[in-house]
């Protein structure tokens, strides 16, 4: 339909899947979920005719904190999710010196954030290995 039709636009803006494809990591299937939360969020056609890079950008990250505020962190859980999205992954004895908290205390908040999802964890040799989910790479990302 948008090449077939002349004077046709796409609605949303190639620097929009640019901007998706870096925050997902290629991952097409987190990325055309995200195309269609904000066709349905913002209306497109109705309200909105094009998305820019600037209104995708700032709906997605209210979409990602409107996710993250229904489990509820601790000043804590929040700090080691800041940690993990600024450095990447870590292990527990990183974010122990990245946090300035013990190991057992970042263990166990750990835990609760592996349980809800909001951390992913590898197992390399005899280190755990963790990551942010998409979520919280977004909702905590200072871009």
């Amino acid at each position: 339909y948008y090449k077939t039709k002349e004077g046709v636009k796409f609605p949303i803006a190639k620097d929009v899947f640019d901007y998706l494809y870096d925050i997902t990591n290629g991952r097409l299937r987190y990325i055309f979920g995200l195309i269609y939360v904000l066709t349905t969020r913002l209306h497109i056609g109705k309200l909105v005719q094009t998305v820019s890079a600037d209104l995708a950008k700032g709906t997605i990250s209210a979409l990602a904190k409107e996710r993250m505020k229904k489990f509820a962190l601790t000043k804590v859980e929040m700090t080691i999710i800041e940690a993990l999205v600024k450095k990447g992954e870590l292990n527990v004895a990183n974010l122990a010196k990245c946090t300035s908290k013990n190991r057992s205390y970042i263990s166990r908040a750990i835990n609760k954030l592996l349980v809800n999802k909001i951390v992913h964890v590898r197992q390399e040799g005899k280190q755990r290995i963790y990551t942010p989910s998409l979520d919280a790479k977004i909702a905590y990302s200072k871009e």
